[in-house]
């Protein structure tokens, strides 16, 4: 055979263990705003905050040879089995602190289909890989983590203005890396 095509699929998120490709997430659709329904999972009866927002983003890629070509497919998701609201939880301010938790997941989605396509990859590409994603995965919990503290899980109502404001910017800067 003169011709080796080789496709090499393999599916790593930033999930705890024991969650697959196969459970039932709402991929990140600018058309598509979360709603308090989305949050199923059961309330976290040690949290002080009353939602839990349960995002992240996942990949896939193929490899085919000898072009050496990669075929990146990345999403934002939100699981909803794992996100929760406890029973008062129910203004429009507390979901849009929560849709933004999503957004932030987008916008690494964005960054990480831009990291992909700049990247030029070795012999050792499933390494570089699984490197780019790692570091991305830890800018957008550092990310999550920085939103929360600023907002002060949304209670402070400027800082979350500020955010709003600044991740719609970046994900405007973006705009060439969303999916269509």
């Amino acid at each position: 055979m003169s011709y080796l095509r080789l496709i090499i699929l393999l599916i790593f998120s930033t999930l705890a263990p024991g969650v697959c490709a196969q459970d039932a997430v709402i991929v990140w659709d600018r058309d598509r705003p979360l709603s308090w329904s989305d949050f199923q999972g059961p309330p976290d009866p040690d949290s002080e905050h009353a939602a839990g927002t349960y995002s992240g983003v996942r990949y896939t890629y193929t490899y085919t040879m000898p072009d050496r070509t990669f075929t990146f497919e990345v999403a934002a998701y939100f699981d909803p089995a794992r996100s929760w609201r406890k029973p008062d939880a129910n203004s429009d301010y507390l979901l849009q602190h929560e849709q933004l938790h999503f957004d932030i997941s987008e916008l690494h989605a964005r960054l990480l289909r831009k990291a992909f396509a700049e990247a030029d990859f070795s012999e050792r590409f499933e390494t570089e890989i699984k490197a780019i994603h790692a570091e991305n995965s830890a800018a957008r919990r550092a990310m999550q983590r920085r939103y929360d503290g600023e907002t002060d899980h949304s209670n402070n109502r400027a800082a979350q203005q500020r955010w709003e404001a600044l991740i719609r910017q970046q994900m405007r800067a973006l705009q060439a890396f969303r999916l269509p």
